[in-house]
C-alpha cells in the first residue's frame, strides 16, 4: 500500500469510506480493506506520534483538536483533521490519510486528490496550516540537523586548511 484515505459521511446511514492506493475499497478484498483500515487506526491511536502538545498547535493554526500530523522515515506520513463538510449533526467531518513518504507537501496532495474523490472539501487556509503546524512540530530536529551540517562543514574546511598549511 502507499496511501489509505477514510473519512466519516455525512449520515449514520451512510458507511464511512475508506480508499487505498487511489480506489475505493469495494475494490479489495475483505482481508485488504480490514488491514488498510487497521495500519491506519493504529496511526489515529498512537500517542508516541504526539511530539508536542497538540492543542497548542491546534489553537496557533487555527486547526481542528483532533489534528494530528507525522512524518516518519520507518512509518511514512500521516494527517488527521477535519473537513469544511459537517455531518447530519453539525460537526464537522473527521478523515485520516496515510502515504509511504515523509514528504508532508506530497500528502497534503494526496489529502487533496482523495477530498475530490468522496465529494468533500478542505479549506485551503486549512492546507497552508498543516504544512505551517508540521513545520513547528518538527523544528527541533531539522535545526538539530542544520547545526550538525554547519559543524561537519566547518570542520571539513579545517582538516582542508590544515593539509594545505602542511
Amino acid at each position: 500500500m502507499k496511501s489509505i484515505f477514510w473519512t466519516q459521511n455525512a449520515g449514520v446511514n451512510e458507511n464511512n469510506s475508506l480508499y487505498i492506493d487511489g480506489r475505493p475499497s469495494k475494490d479489495y478484498t475483505t482481508s485488504e480493506v480490514d488491514a488498510a483500515f487497521s495500519l491506519i487506526s493504529k496511526y489515529q491511536l498512537d500517542d508516541a506520534i504526539a511530539f508536542v502538545d497538540f492543542q497548542e498547535v491546534c489553537k496557533k493554526y487555527n486547526l481542528p483538536r483532533n489534528f494530528k500530523f507525522f512524518a516518519d522515515l520507518k512509518r511514512g506520513t500521516f494527517l488527521q483533521a477535519a473537513f469544511v463538510e459537517k455531518d447530519d449533526y453539525g460537526r464537522p467531518m473527521p478523515f485520516m490519510v496515510w502515504i509511504d513518504s515523509v514528504n508532508p507537501h506530497k500528502i497534503v496532495k494526496e489529502l487533496t486528490s482523495y477530498a475530490a474523490m468522496s465529494g468533500k472539501t478542505v479549506d485551503k487556509s486549512d492546507l497552508n496550516n498543516y504544512i505551517k503546524a508540521w513545520k513547528y512540530m518538527n523544528r527541533k530536529p531539522y535545526a538539530l540537523a542544520k547545526i550538525i551540517i554547519a559543524l561537519v562543514i566547518v570542520l571539513l574546511l579545517l582538516f582542508i586548511a590544515w593539509i594545505i598549511w602542511n
